[in-house]
């Protein structure tokens, strides 16, 4: 059976002239003042979107990037991310997106088999990426864009050269790379321009990674029709609960994810109607996800397709989710037949595999001529000799209204969580492991509906300590496969169950034992690790749960994660942080870091690393209100030095009042106390929090409680000219310009491009008309937005005077000018003197790799001191 789509025959048609990034240039002479991307508190409009690629574009050629070139990306997704891989498009180049969360040594692989001539990365993966293909830092390249044009060049390129390569799971133990074409990526975007139908008043959520194919289709769909393109990060697309805040504030009307994905937010109490489109893909949508959907959006989408197709093949608009669910029909200029083993065409009704043809289409796999060959096979049904058509390995029936309704897999692949994974990939890596003679890995449904990868292996000698065994598995495979390929359950068997054919008797595997209690079971010792034990036991499906024992690795997933954090705030009728088990994956950690029953409960106290027998250090947040920087220095400083700090965002409705520096002190004390009414004390702030540690340390010693330290982690104050009067504050800033001359002078001697690249940076954000907007928003939820601007006003009001004590000062390196570039302007508040302690970090990486170990060290000398 054939099946085409209705609008144009694949055979004989071009899709029209003009690429992706045409397009965009057309949106941006046609509105070139609207918003194309935002993420977090950044944003880029059009005309200044085709500025800057332009500009990267002719930093990248100068730096012998050249048509055809394959050139890897290992970034965040952010608004640079996107001129990145436009600006390598407009070099006529082919870009691979690397997620730089995946194992090294996969990294590795993947820019070997690619031969990428160059890679782009981050400042903060610089020292992820070790490959013989020289680096390119992008913040290197943004802040020299302006030597270069900001008029296009354009290169030539066809529609059949490739635009990206994306690496998929590999039957043969690698993963292997798709390279994906100009011709079919605009095709398949040209298609959705008319349906579902898009157009500039939409609003189109980013969150997919960039190595997940239909994030291509998330980045340029938009773009080209003059939409907006709101980009999340990671951490939000792990947690329900996050994005459907995202979604509902953001006011997106366009969003595509996985099955698993929307069952997340479903599962976080989404409840009211919202106006957006849901594209639903990656793995079969159920009848009852269907229904969930149609109830809560304004049009629910079903999409098909693999990456070798260019992403999407077939689509469904579904209206009635008691109907059978279907894949649909092919889009324009794309064709599915359905064929027997013997590749004729089955009667309809019938059962056959799916084989897609027409422009989407790919050339086949990177450096893998014989699984090309495999896979895609010369089109015997079309007239046009040479034309090829993709071998899925799907199953599919047409039906009467000629839709296709998706049966299952024809092979092992298997698919989880919107995952695509060839096991033997994984059974490959596992052979490699110490003692693994062999292995097979399934997908098993526990008792609660959890989907979990199993493996199965054999030993080389069974003597083996097989716990020790099993563990080096897991660790192994943790280096070389990405996190969702490692299987969260083992079984050692004597041998693997055969058919008298020579294959897997897979109903003869042994049900995985999932129920035993973990080898080092550490029992509950209060009542809310009782409660945390009996949650976990519920939502993951095993019994006898340790405080110990890592959720994720008991087979925890997103999902799961959800659902947990939603029962355990209906239990404690308090709101948890987003990624809270993403932060204390342990009972024993997640018991200390959230609220208990009783009315002695924290708001802001957060305990990064509670046990030890050294005095407690509590640090104060910065202006990002957050502290999981601290978590690294935790780890640094040994186990024995409990570290606290004190976010700012409160979960109770008494943060309204927090409106002085005088009140957050206060309040952040009273939390210190209630956890450690005694003391002593070492109080630390970092950027801002170091004023609020000042305030703290004062009320503290006025309440006659023993402050051993006051540590400031490069918090720096200035001359309050915005307290002055209007003369004084003229006086003041004109007495100021003599010596921030001087410092400008020495400083371009001591570091000449590291000032050049900062003025750019900063003058250039002063003066240019639409580069980088900043809202008066940070991108986050309402309460901590309000948090923030309540902070800065806070401190704006605050009155500094001098006070009986000794500040220890950790300065980074500025190429700022500073009233007191020694002391940070503390010199005459701290009357009892001020230590300083020199780093080599930025203010903003001075919690970050590499520096963090540096810091450390000093500040773990000088806590040593008030230890000893």
């Amino acid at each position: 059976m054939a099946l085409r789509s209705d609008a144009r025959n694949p055979e004989y048609y071009n899709p029209e002239h003009g690429s992706i990034h045409e397009l965009i240039r057309w949106q941006s002479h046609k509105s070139p003042y609207t918003i194309a991307i935002k993420h977090n508190a950044d944003s880029i409009t059009y005309s200044n979107l085709e500025v800057s690629t332009n500009q990267i574009n002719a930093l990248l050629q100068d730096k012998g990037i050249a048509f055809g070139d394959v050139v890897a990306v290992a970034m965040d997704r952010s608004i640079h991310m996107a001129v990145c891989l436009l600006a390598i498009m407009k070099a006529g180049a082919t870009y691979l997106p690397i997620d730089p969360n995946l194992p090294v040594e996969r990294i590795a692989y993947l820019l070997e088999d690619s031969s990428a001539k160059k890679v782009i990365v981050s400042e903060k993966y610089r020292d992820l990426i070790n490959h013989n293909s020289s680096q390119i830092i992008f913040e290197d390249a943004w802040l020299n864009r302006g030597d270069y044009p900001e008029d296009f060049v354009p290169v030539e390129t066809g529609e059949d050269d490739l635009i990206y390569i994306i690496y998929t799971s590999g039957s043969t133990g690698h993963p292997k790379g798709v390279g994906v074409s100009h011709k079919g990526l605009i095709n398949l975007l040209k298609y959705r321009l008319h349906s579902p139908g898009m157009d500039a008043n939409d609003n189109v959520l980013g969150l997919t990674t960039m190595s997940f194919d239909i994030a291509q289709e998330e980045l340029y769909l938009p773009l080209i029709c003059g939409a907006l393109l709101t980009i999340v990060d990671k951490e939000i697309t792990r947690d329900g609960s996050a994005l459907l805040e995202i979604v509902k504030n953001q006011q997106i009307t366009l969003m595509q994810a996985t099955p698993y994905i929307w069952q997340m937010m479903l599962e976080s109490g989404w409840d009211t109607p919202l106006p957006i489109k849901a594209f639903c893909g990656g793995e079969a949508m159920t009848n009852e996800l269907a229904g969930k959907l149609l109830g809560r959006c304004r049009e629910v989408w079903n999409m098909y397709g693999p990456t070798e197709t260019t992403i999407c093949t077939t689509v469904k608009k579904i209206t009635d989710s008691n109907e059978p669910i279907t894949i649909g029909k092919p889009i324009d200029n794309t064709g599915v037949y359905i064929l027997d083993e013997h590749l004729n065409k089955v009667m309809p009704g019938a059962e056959g595999e799916l084989y897609i043809c027409g422009v989407g289409v790919t050339k086949g796999y990177i450096n893998r001529e014989e699984l090309t060959a495999e896979k895609f096979i010369d089109d015997k049904f079309s007239p046009v000799s040479g034309r090829k058509m993709y071998k899925t390995g799907d199953l599919g029936r047409l039906l009467k209204n000629g839709e296709i309704q998706f049966i299952g897999r024809v092979d092992n692949q298997i698919k989880l969580r919107g995952y695509r994974i060839e096991k033997e990939e994984i059974e490959y890596q596992l052979k490699q492991q110490e003692n693994i003679k062999d292995a097979l890995v399934t997908v098993y449904e526990d008792s609660v509906k959890n989907a979990r990868l199993i493996a199965y292996l054999t030993l080389k000698t069974s003597d083996s300590d097989t716990a020790s065994i099993i563990n080096n598995c897991r660790e192994g495979l943790k280096k070389v496969l990405p996190e969702h390929m490692v299987p969260t359950n083992y079984e050692i068997l004597t041998e693997i169950p055969l058919l008298p054919s020579g294959k897997v008797d897979v109903k003869s595997l042994p049900k995985p034992n999932i129920q035993e209690t973990t080898q080092d079971f550490v029992a509950p010792t209060n009542r809310i690790e009782k409660m945390l034990a009996e949650i976990w036991e519920e939502y993951i499906g095993i019994k006898n749960i340790g405080i110990t024992d890592d959720f994720f690795e008991l087979g925890g997933t997103s999902m799961i994660a959800v659902k947990t954090k939603i029962k355990i705030e209906k239990i404690t009728n308090k709101r948890l942080s987003p990624s809270v088990l993403f932060q204390y994956p342990t009972i024993q950690q997640l018991a200390l870091a959230i609220d208990d029953f009783t009315e002695d409960n924290y708001h802001s106290l957060v305990p990064i690393q509670p046990v030890g027998s050294k005095i407690p250090m509590y640090i104060v947040h910065g202006i990002g209100l957050n502290v999981l920087n601290f978590r690294t220095l935790a780890t640094d400083l040994g186990p024995d030095q409990p570290i606290y700090g004190l976010q700012g965002v409160s979960l109770g409705g008494q943060q309204e009042s927090l409106n002085t520096i005088e009140k957050t002190a206060e309040f952040y004390n009273a939390e210190i106390i209630k956890q450690n009414p005694t003391g002593p004390y070492v109080i630390a702030g970092y950027s801002i929090g170091g004023v609020i540690a000042y305030e703290m340390v004062k009320q503290l010693k006025a309440a006659g409680k023993d402050v051993k330290l006051l540590i400031m982690f490069d918090t720096a104050i200035q001359i309050p000219t915005h307290q002055y009067p209007l003369l004084k504050k003229i006086w003041a800033k004109s007495m100021r310009q003599l010596p921030k001359l001087k410092f400008r002078i020495a400083s371009f001697l001591k570091q000449p491009k590291e000032n050049i690249d900062y003025i750019k940076a900063v003058y250039g954000k002063k003066f240019a008309k639409g580069f980088y907007h900043k809202h008066e928003t940070y991108g986050l939820p309402d309460y901590m937005q309000q948090t923030i601007f309540r902070l800065k006003n806070a401190f704006d009001q605050y009155v500094i005077v001098p006070y009986d004590v000794k500040i220890d000062l950790f300065s980074g390196n500025k190429l700022y000018y500073l009233d007191d570039p020694e002391f940070l302007g503390w010199r005459k508040y701290a009357l009892q003197g001020v230590n300083v302690y020199p780093v080599s970090s930025s203010h903003n990486t001075m919690f970050d790799a590499p520096y963090h170990q540096e810091l450390a060290n000093l500040l773990k000398k000088r806590l040593d001191e008030i230890n000893s």
